[in-house]
């Protein structure tokens, strides 16, 4: 249900806490109601989840933090709405001086996916050996381990995400783990088609994206070209953006583009721009140190150096 059906059915109560909605999946609903509580952070979240950077952008200037904990939240969300933008640099930055701040489910996720693959995973590493505020906070953490696994090539992406979506059920940690199924896993693939297809009619823009790559993958796997090319000219549209007049659309109409590899993936931005060399490529993809970013690496795809558990053919 989005935004307009759930203020206008008849009968329809909103629940007290916009989160309960927000972690599973019902985004317009948890815009809604934070709007009528007037809830800045929930209404960050909401607004990023829908792809509505503008509007996250004019509410993270409105948001007066009360405590050390929200300001700290703040900086995590600022930055990651810069990372939309292509600024990696200050995504980095803003998330380990909110992390600095203070210690919260949120600031220390967005630290895991601000820092480069090693750290990042030794951070949320340190993070899950202590006491967690609940399965939601401790659900987001191994979110953010299993894609810096991911990201380093090591299986243990597959045991993460599948504890993510056991601690923490949400469209993402679903989507994500399956999609770390297929990259590590020994599971059948029949079936899983029918676990995603669901999600090509969500109304985030980002969780249909993911959805859509899935299936495109799963075809791929499936030796159906045919069908890969024609789901690939369904999702070629949605690339571009909706129409300015959409729910994501900034007061300008700039259209989206890209998506980041995350909870909240879709973006706003300007028109997109060739492809970089390696040596242009943002410094959140290159090997980092204390002392700044340094010469960029090679690529470390889940199945360098080993067969790849997943080969469609001999």
């Amino acid at each position: 249900m989005n935004q307009a059906e759930c203020e206008t059915a008849p009968g329809y109560t909103l629940p007290m806490d916009p989160l309960l909605p927000y972690r599973q999946g019902r985004y317009g609903e948890a815009l809604a109601l934070a709007r009528a509580q007037g809830s800045p952070r929930e209404l960050v979240l909401a607004l990023l989840a829908l792809g509505a950077d503008g509007e996250a952008e004019v509410a993270l200037k409105a948001w007066a933090p009360k405590g050390e904990a929200e300001a700290a939240e703040r900086l995590a969300l600022l930055g990651f709405l810069l990372a939309r933008r292509g600024d990696h640099l200050a995504y980095r930055r803003l998330a380990l001086v909110a992390a600095g701040r203070a210690q919260t489910p949120l600031t220390l996720y967005h630290l895991g996916l601000a820092l480069p693959p090693r750290e990042a995973a030794l951070a949320l590493e340190e993070a899950l050996a202590l006491p967690q505020a609940g399965p939601e906070a401790e659900g987001a953490l191994r979110l953010a381990l299993a894609l810096a696994y991911e990201r380093l090539g090591d299986p243990r992406a597959l045991p993460q995400a599948a504890l993510a979506r056991l601690k923490a059920p949400s469209p993402w940690t679903l989507l994500h783990h399956l999609r770390q199924e297929l990259l590590f896993g020994e599971a059948p693939l029949e079936g899983m088609a029918g676990a995603v297809e669901p999600y090509l009619l969500h109304e985030a823009r980002g969780v249909r994206l993911l959805a859509g790559y899935l299936l495109l993958f799963l075809r791929l796997l499936e030796g159906g070209r045919r069908a890969a090319g024609e789901l690939l000219l369904g999702l070629l549209p949605q690339l571009g953006g909706p129409s300015s007049r959409g729910p994501g659309s900034t007061s300008r109409g700039r259209k989206r583009r890209g998506s980041m590899n995350s909870p909240w993936a879709s973006s706003v931005g300007p028109a997109p721009r060739p492809t970089p060399t390696w040596s242009e490529r943002p410094t959140f993809w290159r090997p980092w140190s204390p002392s700044g970013p340094s010469r960029p690496g090679p690529i470390s795809w889940p199945w360098a150096g080993r067969p790849s558990p997943r080969r469609s053919g001999p």
